[in-house]
């Protein structure tokens, strides 16, 4: 992923494809991501509802039970990782990009990803 972005710096620009192997970067900003979700958390510019709302979607991750049960081939992680993923986007949408950046302590490859997984525009 060494494509330029808008303003200059590298990774993806919003709006760009992702190329073959993005898990790769994914993977390697899942430590990132946790220490950024972490902060978001506990900043005061983020909506204590979006944060709420974050916290009872981990929770429901972490729940032994799901409405699709885990055990059912295929299908049993989805409704976690799309109940995971609605809420990263809509807790970095609520934290907006200057704060997203000013927090992101990981690469700026992995930063990228996160906007244009995420959809957050600048």
């Amino acid at each position: 992923m060494d494509e330029n972005t808008a303003d200059g710096s590298e990774g993806l620009a919003p709006g760009q494809r992702i190329p073959r192997g993005w898990w790769r970067e994914a993977v390697a900003m899942l430590p990132d991501l946790a220490r950024l979700l972490r902060d978001l958390s506990r900043d005061p510019r983020v909506p204590r509802r979006t944060k709420v709302l974050a916290a009872a979607a981990a929770t429901y991750v972490a729940m032994p039970f799901d409405v699709v049960p885990d055990v059912v081939p295929g299908l049993g992680l989805i409704d976690d990782a799309v109940i995971a993923v609605v809420a990263l986007r809509r807790l970095v949408a609520a934290a907006g990009y200057d704060v997203v950046r000013e927090l992101w302590g990981g690469t700026d490859d992995g930063f990228a990803l996160l906007i244009v997984l995420t959809g957050v525009e600048r």
